[in-house]
């Protein structure tokens, strides 16, 4: 349960919840969407007619990289409802800023791996 100060203007909170339910969606999508990548795909590499082994490989990379985007998109709308977050519960702003820094740097720290890792692929 996230708790929300009761002194938190109404268009902050509801910015707060729109960025946390987008967060949700395009991780939620991105699980969905490599799985039935993953799942299809080889199905219809190994039942399919002649030449399905290719179609199958052209159209699993498009789709892939569409369930990257959105776990990309997913991990963007996570940092902004951590840091709303964390401001809305900060007693002082200077709390609030250490963290969000915080938070930044971790983050970039996984975005240069994912793209270390991106680029091995």
């Amino acid at each position: 349960e996230v708790s929300v100060p009761e002194d938190t203007p109404w268009y902050v909170e509801t910015i707060y919840y729109a960025v946390t339910v987008a967060a949700m969606l395009f991780q939620i999508a991105a699980t969905v969407r490599s799985s039935l990548v993953a799942l299809m795909g080889p199905a219809l590499a190994l039942r399919g007619k002649a030449g399905a082994m290719h179609r199958s490989v052209e159209a699993m990379e498009p789709c892939f990289r569409g369930a990257w985007q959105c776990f990309l998109a997913g991990m963007f709308f996570w940092l902004m409802s951590t840091l709303i977050n964390i401001f809305q519960q900060a007693q002082h702003w200077g709390i609030g800023v250490f963290a969000g820094v915080g938070i930044i740097v971790g983050t970039i720290g996984i975005y240069r791996d994912i793209g270390y890792v991106s680029r091995r692929f």
